[in-house]
């Protein structure tokens, strides 16, 4: 979307969005509204899933730590993952 923050010669981006939540759809619900708040316009949720604090522990520095993600559960918010761009297709290009 015009005055997102991905480059202008991005066609597109795919983003991991973490949040708390009471059930899944609402899950996406939010995770959407965020992003359009944010001036990125989602065309499609791949997946939607419930993490286990409890049993969950990862180290990618990518990734929120399991103290940010019990934050989030706690506390709201919402922690976006790396956007991963990819370019037009060639037919796109002018």
């Amino acid at each position: 979307m015009e005055g997102s923050q991905l480059p202008a010669d991005c066609a597109g981006a795919f983003v991991s969005v973490y949040l708390g939540s009471t059930n899944i759809i609402e899950a996406i619900k939010s995770a959407e509204d965020e992003l359009l708040q944010d001036r990125y316009r989602p065309l499609n949720t791949h997946g939607a899933f419930e993490l286990d604090l409890e049993e969950l522990d990862h180290y990618e520095e990518e990734l929120p730590s399991n103290d940010e993600l019990l934050n989030l559960r706690n506390n709201g918010g919402i922690w976006y993952g790396p956007f991963n761009c990819y370019p037009p297709e060639e037919s796109q290009i002018q």
